[in-house]
């Protein structure tokens, strides 16, 4: 009887999570409203209360708007508005418009982002220490006087600097079109797009590809074959398993796939 009720407790439960005004409230009626969300590797901004005027291809049942957002992670589109009702709108043509009277939201693909405070903080901070470690190699190579050896020993320690921590002193810089090596493999890299494979989760920050192939490489024993370094502050590097299924074009965008 106290199984019983605990399943019927648990069904109620996940249909309640289900509901679409369950991920209305969460979404636009929490303080503050979420603005941001990460679909299938593709940054969407959020806003509640708004929607979209134009051609649009309109799907029932949908009871989160990232399964509405999902529809067109992988097409040109780039606009969805999702209502609190389950409606989902995949729009055809760009455009949103402020409603404050509708119980709709609308999101946006994001390509090229601002940065806030503390992303600018970050980033100073990560520019602050390139700087050092770049004068720390200037200065082993000019007080190495004759000894070329040294500076050649310089030069590759910039190599290493650059690499990611999986993969030893063998490690390449990375370079479009190129076969970069890290962790004991060749990495086929291509440069502004995202190479689809079957998404892994979770989703990472990272500060270059190499780091983000360090991911994929501690995550090769559940099948990582592909690692995506998006220009996002945050969350933005995404990890693949299997081969790729198709290539999205994306301004800045580093893709590695182990060969």
């Amino acid at each position: 009887m106290k199984s019983q009720f605990l399943f019927t407790l648990l069904l109620l439960l996940s249909i309640a999570l289900a509901d679409p005004k369950t991920a209305w409230d969460r979404i636009c009626e929490s303080t503050p409203p979420e603005t941001e969300s990460i679909v299938d590797g593709q940054k969407f901004r959020i806003t509640c209360r708004s929607q979209h005027f134009g051609s649009a291809i309109t799907h029932s049942n949908i009871n989160h708007p990232d399964d509405c957002a999902r529809l067109i992670v992988n097409k040109p589109n780039t606009v969805i508005a999702w209502a609190r009702t389950g409606k989902c709108y995949e729009a055809t043509d760009p455009g949103v418009r402020s409603n404050p009277q509708t119980r709709i939201l609308a999101m946006e693909k994001v390509d090229d982002l601002v940065a806030d405070d503390d992303d600018l903080d970050i980033c100073k901070q990560d520019l602050a220490k390139c700087q050092a470690d770049l004068q720390k190699l200037q200065n082993q190579c000019t007080g190495s006087g004759s000894g070329g050896g040294q500076a050649g020993g310089g030069g590759q320690a910039g190599d290493d600097a650059q690499a990611g921590s999986g993969g030893g002193g063998q490690n390449t810089s990375p370079a479009c079109g190129g076969t970069h090596i890290q962790g004991s493999s060749n990495w086929k890299v291509t440069c502004n797009e995202v190479g689809l494979g079957t998404l892994m989760k979770p989703v990472y920050t990272t500060s270059n590809l190499q780091q983000c192939i360090d991911k994929c490489i501690a995550a090769q024993g559940n099948g990582c074959r592909i690692a995506v370094k998006l220009i996002t502050p945050r969350n933005n590097c995404v990890l693949y398993s299997g081969s790729i299924k198709k290539r999205n074009p994306t301004q800045g965008a580093q893709t590695a796939e182990i060969q």
